[in-house]
């Protein structure tokens, strides 16, 4: 019964499902990883119930990290405020 779960307005259903974009982009990160070149990372996660989680690992020092995490906010906050 929970397959018929459809979101009215493209939110999230409480359902499990899988994101390709998403996924690609973790493939992408994860290779750059592997080789070297990702060397720290600090992340902020949407789950499918709409519960949030970050973390902080690696190397994380310098500022270059708090202005790269800052504009990510503003993108987060507009699209919030967009409705999307």
């Amino acid at each position: 019964m929970t397959n018929n779960v459809i979101s009215l307005n493209g939110g999230l259903t409480g359902e499990k499902q899988v994101v390709t974009s998403t996924v690609e982009q973790l493939e992408v990160l994860l290779e750059a990883a592997k080789s070297g070149q990702i060397v720290g990372i600090a992340y902020s996660v949407l789950e499918y119930d709409n519960n949030a989680c970050f973390g902080v690992v690696g190397r994380v020092g310098g500022f270059g990290m708090v202005g790269a995490l800052e504009a990510a906010k503003l993108i987060l906050t507009d699209a919030n405020i967009d409705g999307n």
